[in-house]
């Protein structure tokens, strides 16, 4: 089963379209057209986003499921994102130690 408009389900003897790397067609792709994307042009548009946005990021590469890449002589094949210096997230706990009480 291949579904031209998805470009989540990938067949390996079916020719796929190589990812691209230009932000605007990524954006475009996924946004526009509502469809998926590799790891590297979600990563990267969304990396575009959030550094918009005001966010310091970073992009790495990494292993994916364990498969440890580096080890076996191989480059990873899995971009991800760091981002730096993020608030820390907001307490939520305040407002359940109040609802326990029964007076």
């Amino acid at each position: 089963v291949y579904d031209d408009d998805d470009d989540n389900i990938v067949l390996p003897c079916v020719p796929r379209r190589d990812p691209t790397l230009q932000v605007r067609e990524s954006v475009h792709k996924i946004v526009r057209q509502h469809r998926g994307g590799f790891c590297f042009e979600v990563n990267f548009s969304f990396a575009w986003l959030l550094r918009r946005l005001g966010y310091s990021v970073r992009l790495a590469l990494a292993d994916v499921g364990g498969q440890q890449a580096t080890t076996l002589g191989k480059t990873p094949a899995h971009v991800i994102l760091l981002i730096d210096h993020l608030p820390p997230p907001p307490n939520n706990n305040s407002n359940s130690n109040n609802n326990n009480n029964s007076d």
